[in-house]
């Protein structure tokens, strides 16, 4: 049976902080990427009816079970043990558990790991940059979102999304918006809740994002699947402990045409948004989403990549 673990199984020092962290961002209303990515899976899961253990003690972890452990490199180290120690045959882990291959002492170059989740191609390109070893063992599993109901609110303003775009640049945009008369509000990434980000996007036209990089981007699908279409900033590359990687999707791996486009600064901005809003009546955003990443299909992608597709209950 699949075991889906996002904290330590057995009372530690480790496992106490892991719930208390868990409380924390459930106490707040705050929803951070490595939460979202599973809570994510375990509705796909629910929907398909399918049968798994959740966060259980190690009593109940039985031998020939598949271990699938996100957002805690503590559990993943006591899974690793675990396998070492013959209690587990098969250990997958990720998306969210370490940033590079050699965080964490190199824990996810561990040969105990049988598969690793990443969110999108470039990210996995990223780390065979330095460790093309895992080549094999990495597969690409984007996490979904709610697909909410429809709404019939009036569209009436843009949202600007900053994540961590220079002041400069985002000025710039702002004095844009403001000369052009449009009607926008702001919205920083980490000070918001989740609630309140829905609501604000159910009279949106449109989203400015304005962000360095994303892994996979959750916050652009979860405004896809409110029928919000997005002009992304997409510097080009990321750059991470002296190393550089460049690609043309690495602020919006899964943006396509059918849910908005790219601009790349200042320079080509105010030619980009007047595309942008040309084309606003032609986005299927939704649509989108309703084919390729909502909550039951990533879960049923997540089952083929870990083969449990046709045998649900071992």
């Amino acid at each position: 049976m699949l075991v889906i673990l996002t904290k330590t199984p057995e009372v530690s020092l480790n496992g106490i902080k892991d719930r208390l962290k868990s409380f924390i961002k459930f106490f707040i209303g705050k929803k951070r990427g490595p939460a979202a990515v599973t809570e994510s899976l375990l509705r796909g899961l629910r929907e398909l009816n399918y049968i798994y253990k959740y966060n259980v003690n190690a009593a109940e972890i039985e031998k020939d079970d598949t271990i699938y452990i996100n957002e805690s490199v503590a559990t993943l180290k006591w899974a690793i043990n675990a396998k070492k120690q013959g209690k587990i045959k098969r250990l997958i882990t990720g998306p969210n558990i370490t940033v590079a291959p050699d965080d964490q002492g190199g824990i996810m170059l561990d040969q105990n790991i049988d598969l690793i989740l990443f969110p999108s191609q470039w990210t996995k390109n990223f780390w065979l940059l330095t460790n093309p070893e895992l080549a094999e063992k990495i597969k690409i599993w984007p996490a979904g979102v709610v697909l909410p109901s429809k709404t019939d609110e009036e569209k009436k303003y843009f949202i600007v999304y900053q994540k961590n775009a220079s002041d400069s640049l985002l000025k710039s945009i702002v004095e844009n918006l403001i000369g052009q008369n449009i009607q926008f509000k702001m919205i920083n990434y980490g000070n918001y809740k989740q609630e309140d980000y829905f609501k604000l996007l159910n009279g949106s036209r449109g989203m400015i994002y304005l962000s360095e990089s994303e892994s996979q981007g959750l916050a652009l699908q979860e405004a896809w699947a409110h029928n919000v279409p997005t002009l992304v900033w997409n510097r080009g590359y990321v750059e991470q402990k002296q190393r550089r990687f460049e690609g043309k999707k690495i602020s919006a791996p899964y943006l396509t045409e059918q849910a908005g486009m790219f601009f790349v600064g200042q320079a080509d901005f105010n030619d980009t948004l007047e595309q942008f809003i040309s084309k606003l009546v032609n986005f299927v955003p939704r649509e989108y989403i309703m084919n390729n990443l909502t909550d039951k299909i990533c879960a049923e992608n997540f089952l083929k990549l870990i083969n449990y597709e046709n045998n649900p209950q071992n």
